[in-house]
């Protein structure tokens, strides 16, 4: 009998608490709408996209990196950095994709020689731009060079 009754109020909460919530999500929602609708420069930028995939790092004597991968995005390119610590060991590069279908790539660095004297793994970034030029979907791998070196 105690059972029950605890289920009756469980039953009772979890009722009780999902009416409470679906004004108030229903309330946000709009707003939000009306938010994207007010700000059309937003709405467009929402479109611009970049999608990575095979993204494959080959580091040899520590030092000579290749790195092969695909992309795809909404503009005509992806952009990538490699970043050590505050330093960029190479700036922004673009790399130029055909059309709107997946595309390969090959990037091939060299580490400088004060990289793998710290000891502390440096990264690669790649992301797209909007037609704002800010970046867009960021993704970052490391380049393993104390682990995977060859």
């Amino acid at each position: 009998m105690r059972y029950i009754g605890i289920g009756v109020l469980l039953l009772a909460m979890l009722v009780g608490c999902a009416n409470g919530n679906s004004s108030s999500g229903d309330q946000d929602t709009t707003r939000k709408d009306s938010e994207v609708q007010d700000s059309g420069e937003n709405a467009s930028d929402s479109t611009a996209h970049i999608s990575i995939k095979n993204i494959d790092i080959k580091i040899v004597d520590k030092k000579n990196v290749r790195i092969n991968g695909e992309a795809q995005a909404s503009g005509d390119a992806v952009f990538y950095r490699v970043l050590h610590e505050d330093d960029m060991i190479v700036d922004e590069t673009k790399i130029k994709l055909e059309e709107d279908d997946w595309n390969s790539f090959h990037i091939q660095i060299t580490l400088p020689q004060k990289v793998i004297e710290t000891d502390q793994v440096p990264v690669f970034m790649i992301y797209g731009k909007d037609a704002n030029g800010n970046e867009i979907n960021p993704n970052y791998f490391g380049i393993d060079f104390i682990r995977q070196s060859f």
